[in-house]
Order: structure tokens, then sequence, then C-alpha cells
């Protein structure tokens, strides 16, 4: 088996995502994320959506609640801070609020990055984009 010159990069990674076909791309974490941060939201567990509470409440894995206020807006990667679901990631666009059980990453469009999304008893649940662990 012949070695491969370090000097030549990769185009191709050694694990592959299902509905990743694109060469590798490289880049530094801050050209894609503009925050990083805890959830820290308060807010009222278990209502519903309606006219008085259009916005999501984003928990460690997918929408918990819904609020009549948001402090959060733009384009998140989210995932569990501690227990079973950490590194598990999601993906949410919008005004929202974040539980403090949820690490976010705020950051630019990213066109390539895949989703499922669903509606679960009036909820949007988008399924986790891929896993760490």
């Amino acid at each position: 088996m012949a070695k491969i010159d370090d000097s030549v990069k990769k185009k191709v990674p050694e694990l592959r995502f299902p509905g990743f076909t694109d060469d590798w791309e490289e880049r530094k974490l801050n050209e894609n994320v503009e925050n990083i941060g805890t959830g820290r939201s308060s807010f009222k567990a278990g209502l519903d959506y309606s006219e008085q509470t259009p916005y999501e409440v984003l928990g460690s894995t997918s929408v918990i609640s819904y609020s009549d206020s948001f402090d959060h807006s733009g384009n998140f990667v989210l995932t569990a801070r501690v227990g079973a679901n950490a590194g598990n990631l999601y993906k949410h666009s919008g005004n929202v609020k974040i539980s403090d059980n949820t690490v976010y990453y705020a950051i630019q469009p990213i066109q390539r990055l895949q989703r499922e999304v669903r509606w679960i008893g009036g909820a949007k649940v988008e399924k986790p984009i891929l896993n760490l662990m």
C-alpha cells in the first residue's frame, strides 16, 4: 500500500454522513458561527402554539413549548448541554427562546446542512443532522 503524501489534502473524509456527497471543505469555526451560548430564556412549560404564543421555545432535542415573546433570532444548531442527548445536533431558524439545558451555535445560513422536518402535535420537530457521539 502506497503512503499518501501529506502535502496532498483529501477531498473526501473517511467518514461520510448520509446525504453528504460534495468534496470535503475545511473551514474555521468562526467563519460560520456568530455566537455560542447556553440558553437562559425564562418561559412557561407546556404551552401550545396559538396567536398569543407564536414563538417556539427550543429544548435540547426539539420544540418544548411556545411563548408570547422571543429573545434569540437567527439560524441555530443546537444540542443538549448534558445527558444522553449531548452531541445530537439539530438545526432551527427563527425567533425563539432557548432553554437552559441547551447549547446553541448561532450560525450564518449554510445550504448544505441537511434536516428532516416533521410536525407532531402542532410542533415542528427536526431530526438531528448528525451524531458526534
